[in-house]
Order: C-alpha cells, then structure tokens, then sequence
C-alpha cells in the first residue's frame, strides 16, 4: 500500500506536463487554420474583384482604367481596398484587356506571423488576373 501511495505522489506533475504540450499543440494548430484561410479568403476576394473589373470591360464601351479601379475597389471588402500598395492595373489599349490586382500581403496581414514562420507557406504577395476580349463595335 505504501509503494502505491509513492508512486502517485512521484506522478503528480506529469498531467499539467502533458496538458501544456497538447494545448500548446492545439493553439499552433487553429492558428495556422486560421492564417491559411485568411490567406485563401483573401486571394479568393481578390479574383472576384478583378472579375468584376473585367465584366465591367464587355458591360459598357470607351470605360476607362479608372472606371475599372473603381469597380474593383468597390468590389474588395473595407480592410482590403484601404489598404496600402494595392495595384490595380487594366490598360485599355490592348485586346483582350487583363486585369491584374497585386496586394501585398506581408505588410497587410490580418494576422500576425508567428516569429519561427517567416517565410514558412505565407506569400509575401498575392496576384489576382482576369482577361476579357473587348466587344467590336
């Protein structure tokens, strides 16, 4: 009776041990969910605005590039189209016209990396492109 008694006393750390590496386990692991679906959601928004850039093209005739910036920012949610280093280019001079949305996303991350995740499956930029043939006229 009394070896069982020590054996408990000797093991009464190893719990709080164990729930620390599979809670830290845990926090890193919902924290990279989470930055990977920050990065797809926002690489996903950024193609639905550069398509809408583009429809605006065969919607209406003689638009401008900055009808089309318009149209796009008007298309990206509020943290996205305010955000700084965002290009949206379209020149209207060729055919077919490809609309190109390039964000910098290292600098305006909506959450923070991690410091041991540098580079580690993050862009550091994300390109949305989406062509359309101008209508002849």
């Amino acid at each position: 009776m009394k070896r069982i008694r020590i054996k408990i006393h000797q093991q009464q750390g190893i719990a709080a041990i164990e729930f620390a590496l599979i809670f830290t386990a845990l926090i890193l692991f919902l924290y990279g969910i989470s930055t990977f679906g920050m990065v797809l959601y926002t690489q996903h928004m950024l193609t639905r605005a550069a398509e809408d850039g583009a429809r605006v093209v065969v919607q209406f005739n003689n638009v401008t590039e900055g009808q089309v910036r318009a149209t796009v920012l008007e298309s990206m949610s509020a943290p996205w189209k305010d955000s700084p280093g965002l290009q949206v280019t379209s020149p209207m001079n060729t055919n077919p016209v490809i609309v190109t949305i390039t964000y910098p996303y290292s600098a305006n991350a909506l959450l923070p990396r991690l410091p041991f995740t540098a580079n580690w499956m993050i862009p550091d930029t994300l390109r949305a492109h989406a062509t359309v043939t101008k209508p002849s006229l």
